[in-house]
């Protein structure tokens, strides 16, 4: 039942979740948004990066280079600057808040499921 539940909520943060995100975005076309929040998943290209490309044991936040911590901040960053006094596109915080979900996502990913199945403790 673990697992079943591990992969709806993985691809549910990833896929799901951006959808109504993107709802809640003001005076933005929910099309564009969603497909900006989706292609904030092109930061696991960092995978291609390491040997194994995929690790179930190796939690991707703080190993890969766009999963580590310096970028994080910066993911961070993008969500809150303001926009309209530096006179940035907009889309760069949807962009933020799609890279924090897709941080969120693969740190959920390892470390709350392993926290329910009892492999790792606090």
């Amino acid at each position: 039942m673990l697992p079943l539940l591990k992969l709806l909520a993985h691809y549910g943060l990833h896929l799901v979740a951006p959808y109504f995100l993107a709802a809640l975005w003001p005076k933005r076309s929910r099309l564009r948004v969603y497909l900006l929040l989706l292609a904030t998943m092109a930061i696991d290209l960092d995978h291609l990066l390491v040997r194994p490309i995929f690790d179930p044991e190796r939690c991707s936040v703080g190993f890969h280079l766009l999963h580590s911590w310096p970028f994080v901040l910066l993911y961070a960053l993008l969500c809150v600057l303001p926009y309209g006094r530096l006179g940035w596109p907009w889309w760069l915080r949807v962009l933020g808040v799609g890279l924090c979900l897709h941080i969120f996502t693969d740190w959920q990913d390892f470390v709350l499921w392993r926290l329910l199945d009892g492999r790792l403790s606090l």
